[in-house]
């Protein structure tokens, strides 16, 4: 098992809801979200049917008010891989955010699209 070590400053808080840090997190081994056991360095795991459980990454421009949700969420179909915009920091991407996508089934590619038929289309 590898440590975790905290540099300064750092706030930890170990909650009912979670675990918080701020600050810098050095991990010299695998972590895992969702899992106990990860199989590699960073291994999320989570429900694809549900924008809050997801395993995906959220990523927030605060500056520019603009956001990316990348991971397979909130899926069409099981299995698939987006990037998706985000409309806000709180909000879930609609129907007509579907800005990439690899389909599981078939390797095929789609931008702008959620169904390519080609290994890639655009739209």
């Amino acid at each position: 098992m590898g440590d975790i070590k905290f540099y300064s400053p750092v706030d930890f808080d170990d909650t009912s809801s979670g675990v918080t840090i701020e600050g810098s997190l050095i991990a010299n081994a695998d972590v895992g979200i969702g899992t106990t056991s990860p199989r590699g360095r960073l291994q999320i795991n989570g429900n694809g049917n549900s924008w809050t459980d997801s395993p995906s990454v959220r990523l927030w421009d605060t500056t520019n008010g603009k956001g990316w949700l990348v991971g397979n969420v909130n899926n069409y179909t099981a299995g698939d891989f987006y990037i998706r915009t985000m409309p806000s920091i709180s909000g879930d991407p609609g129907s007509g955010q579907q800005e990439f996508i690899i389909k599981h089934a078939t390797g095929n590619v789609g931008i702008g699209t959620t169904t390519p038929s080609q290994k890639l289309e655009v739209d």
